[in-house]
């Protein structure tokens, strides 16, 4: 901090800073009586404009960086950064006075990296001048590649989730360069210590070996007798030892960093979720270059799921496929529309990786019965209808893939995928999975529930967007039904069809198919527009309600709505 600080020049600085005046940020940078990392507590307006600014608690290097786009002139961030005493790991002040929200503490990196802007952020990780030493201004700390926002969001996680391959690719490979230094300046501490910190007596061969400080690592002693009257000045300095500070695994840390829990069931797109890594942000938004740069590190856990269980392959699938009800739903509600075409591009990087390093198996977990768990990546990819993905999945992981496994409510890949009509998808499953899959899998455990059975239910109560056509789900019935005759049991498929027939011809059930119970009409659009599992429970044991979903449930009328 300067001797003397001017408030007038701060003013002026951070103002000039503001409307990117190069010229004039120059004429006062290297004044004595300025502050370069001060701040004010002001409005301004911007050149030319009559909108006004509240810029309180921001410095001057975070305005010129947060007004530069990534197509104009950085000249006000080099100016700044050419100063001996920038400090560019500041933060801007999180609370202000006249405000209830707190601020995000933004510090240069994160903007830099959210912003895109190339020729910024490698003027900001390049090494700084050499610090003179005439300056007034205390030597600032080198550059923090590991900070965070308060809620956890890392630079890397801003790039990524933008789109910013280029600077995600910058980012990484400067932080190699980094662990590489730390490598070898570590390797040189762990030398034998020739010197105490204490007396400053030199170690001599043939005596025994001096001790290091058991809680920092750094210090080192040639008895115990000068740790102990060292201590009294060295505690001030001494700080608990951390794997982390060798700098050895800056890759790793940053690329596998894990945003909070606060977002965890059924999130929107672009909304923060808990657990998500760079690589699932990106996969989440179809950002096929920025996953490229990241799958080119050893380092990247490509199976880190978010804290609902869904992994970067499951987001990327859910996305593949935009007109899918699976995606609208997924989008419903939200600014961010994720590049489909990126996104199947991504499903097929993360296939290629192989079955020793992508987990096909995983399945996302949910707590709330409104929302049913246990999708996996082959579920999520037919009920989207993304027959190129089911196919590689049956094929390249042939053996390894589990066909069978049941979401919360029983449902399986081959029952969602008849729900919906998507009949490539059944042909491949009964065809490429024909010694594994299990046709008979049903919905609540009930053996009459079968897909062969949701192929033929009139489905008269749902949005078109939650069934498939009647033309191709009677397909999906067809491929079944001659996949099992050439088995030689077609019973498997004919016979929950007899059953359904003989309780439809009744007249009560008719009339509740009708709509001419007005009773049962109120409980089915209850249904259609979600229902729990506790809530579904509560319906069937009324004594009058109940008996009336039994028969419908019976002749398949409410197969899906039970599942909702």
């Amino acid at each position: 901090m300067a001797s003397t600080r001017s408030p007038k020049l701060t003013r002026i600085l951070v103002t000039s800073s503001f409307n990117s005046d190069s010229s004039r940020v120059s004429n006062i940078l290297f004044d004595p009586e300025l502050d370069v990392n001060s701040t004010i507590t002001t409005v301004v307006s911007k050149k030319k404009s009559s909108v006004q600014y509240d810029i309180y608690g921001r410095s001057a290097l975070y305005l010129a960086i947060w007004l530069c786009n990534p197509h104009s002139s950085a000249d006000c961030v080099r100016l700044l950064l050419s100063h001996p005493g920038i400090d560019r790991n500041f933060r801007n002040t999180e609370v202000h006075p006249e405000e209830v929200q707190c601020r995000m503490p933004w510090f240069p990196l994160a903007l830099a990296m959210r912003k895109g802007n190339t020729e910024i952020l490698t003027m900001l990780m390049a090494d700084p001048p050499p610090f003179p030493s005439d300056c007034h201004y205390p030597q600032p700390r080198p550059l923090d590649f590991t900070a965070v926002l308060d809620d956890s969001w890392t630079p890397l996680h801003y790039a990524a989730q933008n789109g910013h391959a280029r600077c995600v690719q910058l980012f990484l490979e400067r932080l190699r360069e980094e662990e590489c230094k730390n490598k070898k300046r570590n390797k040189k501490n762990k030398k034998q210590c020739k010197k105490c910190s204490n007396c400053q007596k030199q170690w001599e061969e043939g005596e025994p070996k001096m001790k290091r400080c058991g809680r920092c690592k750094k210090a080192s002693y040639c008895s115990p007798a000068c740790q102990r009257l060292a201590w009294k000045d060295h505690k001030k300095s001494c700080k608990k030892f951390k794997e982390s500070q060798l700098g050895t695994f800056l890759v790793k840390q940053m690329i596998n960093k894990r945003l909070k829990a606060k977002q965890a069931i059924g999130h929107k797109l672009g909304v923060m979720v808990g657990g998500a890594t760079a690589l699932f942000l990106a996969a989440e938004m179809g950002h096929a270059d920025v996953v490229k740069e990241l799958l080119k590190y050893d380092e990247c856990d490509f199976n880190l799921p978010s804290v609902d269980g869904k992994t970067p392959f499951m987001t990327c699938v859910i996305a593949s496929n935009s007109s899918s009800a699976l995606c609208q739903s997924y989008q419903k509600g939200s600014d961010r529309k994720p590049d489909s075409h990126g996104s199947l591009a991504i499903a097929n990087m993360l296939l290629d990786l192989g079955p020793g390093k992508l987990n096909i198996n995983a399945y996302q977990t949910c707590n709330d019965t409104k929302y049913a768990g246990g999708s996996t990546a082959l579920f999520l990819a037919c009920s989207a209808n993304l027959p190129s993905l089911v196919k590689r999945m049956l094929t390249e992981y042939h053996g390894i893939i589990d066909v069978n496994i049941q979401r919360d409510l029983g449902t399986t890949a081959l029952y969602i995928a008849c729900q919906y009509g998507h009949y490539e998808c059944v042909s491949l499953l009964v065809e490429l999975a024909a010694d594994t899959i299990n046709v008979n899998l049903s919905m609540f455990d009930d053996p009459t529930n079968t897909p062969a059975a949701i192929c033929l239910s009139p489905f008269q109560y749902l949005p078109t967007n939650a069934r498939g056509s009647d033309e191709n789900r009677q397909m999906c019935y067809d491929i079944l039904f001659e996949w099992s005759s050439k088995l030689g049991r077609p019973s498997i498929v004919t016979n929950r069809v007899k059953q359904l027939n003989e309780i439809r011809k009744k007249s009560d059930v008719q009339d509740m198919i009708a709509g001419k119970d007005k009773q049962m009409n109120l409980v089915l659009n209850k249904l259609s527009s979600g229902c729990s599992k506790k809530e579904l429970d509560q319906l069937m044991n009324d004594p009058v309600i109940g008996p009336k979903l039994k028969r419908l449930i019976d002749c398949g009328f409410l197969q899906s709505a039970a599942g909702k």
